[in-house]
């Protein structure tokens, strides 16, 4: 997906020959990559904090009694 992201680049900054217009759809898909990505790294990043903090608790035995 990188080459689509060069691509929108390029677009934006009028370096594209002959791209008058561009898709309103294909500038919707590519907010939505964008969007998708940013997200998917902050859940990934989300579970490497819970990963630790479960482990970090299974190894204190006082929570193991709550």
């Amino acid at each position: 997906m990188q080459t689509l992201s060069n691509w929108q680049d390029k677009a934006s900054e009028g370096k594209l020959k002959s791209t008058k217009e561009y898709d309103p759809q294909l500038m919707a898909i590519i907010k939505e990559k964008k969007c998708s990505s940013w997200g998917l790294k902050v859940a990934k990043d989300e579970h490497e904090v819970l990963k630790k903090a479960t482990a970090c608790f299974a190894k204190d035995s006082s929570w193991s009694m709550l």
